[in-house]
């Protein structure tokens, strides 16, 4: 979808080569259910859905057995890949929540009886590593959400003592519990969580009772004042089992049981400002309970779950996408170790400000600055921000810059990445761009190569491809593969050198 043009030092994305190279970082425009590549994993019920920055993460569930791994979703690619699987006993109707980079999990069924293990998960490291149990002891089927530093589980269901009503507060910083006040509504299991901005939502579920009551009330958090009040009910059937997610200052809800065995494919918003729920487009996939979701920027996710046999499907839905309004973004190396970034806005309309975020990897980003929109206006403006890496950048060949558009809803776009390679000159190797439809350049300094191989995001070899002997430039013809992350390994006399590529279309 990105296409780039190389000026000296620089890459520039430029609006006027091709619109849809500034679509923002949901790939999708449609407010409809489109199918995606199926879960990497075994089809199953029960997972922990999150998602960290623009990745997506499907963990746990049971397909006949309790599972133990963690699947990563790319959302630029549609792909999956598997990641490291945790070492505690396998479990599922476990809870997640995400601070920062790192996700939680606790709690679920990994025997007998539910238990309170609860887990971190570092996405830079791939590693995790099993924090203070959780202070309600053993549950499954909590919900769960996270404000700042803070994690919480709710409610939740044990068998010893049915169901729960109660809140736990986790700090990251002192790695201990401490317990809230209690939800003032029915004792359940099996609702839903989330959070907007400071507040906390538990809603819907099942009460445990004699008979069977399925809620569909709203319950909302103030983390300030430790205090609880009611929202607007879900105007349509309680449900258990169901999958929430957020995106800006409306949450979403899809799928669940409204019966013992009766399922649903409906699909709501509930907006926060507004307090009001909206029936949307129905989930696209069958009718079914304990899926797993999550959202990326302005899309949303659901996939596996249940519906009389465990699903692997996997769908995607995006909300409307802001209007694009960034007509050029632009990093160029000024000397001093300072990067000069810049870009050029075709209207302010409804955008409320921008920001400017820097990545050494293009995976884990910072926030560099916050700028106002100028104005409410159709013209043209010009923003620009000069960049002083430092230390961090030394040796780096390339950093990457990427722009966060948010309007007045809440609703928000990325556009880029754009590069600069400000340290390729010490680089013996230099593939540009990092990103494009499949045409690449070589460049090398004192560096004789010999071959020249492809590999996929796997590790696996897919083509040896022609080293043109004596050549300090040369051109790569890739078009023939598909869209993903692709390896290059550049093979010399006493050394080998491997460049990260993104073809994508």
């Amino acid at each position: 979808m990105l296409t780039w043009i190389k000026k000296m030092n620089k890459r520039t994305l430029s609006f006027q080569l091709l619109f849809s190279a500034l679509l923002p970082a949901t790939f999708s425009l449609a407010q409809s259910w489109s199918a995606k590549t199926p879960f990497g994993g075994s089809a199953r019920e029960g997972s922990v859905g999150f998602s960290i920055g623009t990745k997506g993460y499907m963990a746990s569930g049971y397909d006949g057995a309790r599972k133990q791994d963690l699947w990563e979703y790319d959302q630029a690619g549609n792909s999956w890949m598997q990641k490291n699987s945790f070492t505690n006993p396998g479990r599922n109707a476990s809870s997640a929540f995400v601070i920062g980079t790192k996700a939680y999990v606790g709690g679920g069924i990994s025997g007998l009886n539910p238990d309170a293990v609860f887990m971190e998960w570092d996405q830079g490291s791939n590693a995790w590593s099993t924090k203070t149990s959780f202070g309600g002891g053993g549950r499954e089927l909590m919900a769960s959400f996270a404000i700042g530093t803070k994690g919480y589980f709710a409610t939740g269901y044990d068998f010893a003592n049915g169901a729960y009503n109660d809140l736990w507060e986790w700090n990251q910083g002192t790695n201990g519990w401490t317990q809230k006040n209690s939800l003032p509504g029915s004792i359940r299991h099996s609702g839903i969580g989330f959070s907007i901005g400071t507040k906390g939502y538990v809603g819907l579920g099942n009460d445990d009772g004699m008979p069977i009551t399925f809620l569909n009330d709203l319950w909302e958090w103030d983390q300030g004042g430790n205090s609880w009040s009611a929202k607007t009910s879900l105007p349509a059937a309680g449900r258990w089992g169901a999958v929430a997610f957020t995106i800006g200052t409306k949450a979403y809800v899809g799928t669940g049981g409204v019966g013992a065995s009766t399922y649903t494919t409906e699909f709501w918003e509930w907006s926060q400002t507004g307090n009001s729920w909206t029936q949307l487009a129905n989930f696209g996939g069958s009718a079914r309970h304990s899926a797993a979701g999550f959202s990326i920027g302005t899309c949303g996710y659901i996939g596996t779950g249940n519906d009389g046999a465990y699903k692997q499907d996997f769908y995607e839905y995006c909300t409307a996408a802001l209007p694009v309004s960034v007509y050029s973004f632009d990093a160029a190396c000024a000397g001093n170790n300072e990067v000069n970034v810049s870009w050029e806005t075709a209207s302010g309309k409804n955008n409320d400000y921008y920001v400017l975020e820097r990545s050494y990897d293009d995976m884990y980003w910072e926030p560099l600055t916050r700028i106002k929109v100028a104005g409410n206006s159709q013209g043209r403006n010009t923003y620009e921000y000069t960049d002083h890496p430092g230390a961090a950048s030394s040796g780096r060949e390339t950093i990457y810059y990427r722009l966060q558009e948010t309007a007045y809803s809440g609703q928000y776009q990325y556009f880029g990445p754009v590069t600069a390679s400000c340290a390729a000159s010490g680089s013996p190797v230099v593939v540009w761009p990092s990103s494009g439809n499949g045409v690449f350049t070589v460049t090398t300094r004192s560096f004789r190569i010999r071959s020249v191989e492809l590999f996929d995001m796997f590790g696996r070899k897919l083509e040896i491809l022609p080293a043109p002997l004596g050549q300090e430039q040369f051109m790569l013809d890739l078009g023939s593969h598909g869209s993903g992350v692709y390896y290059l390994c550049l093979k010399g006399a006493e050394a080998s050198v491997a460049r990260k590529i993104l073809i994508s279309r």
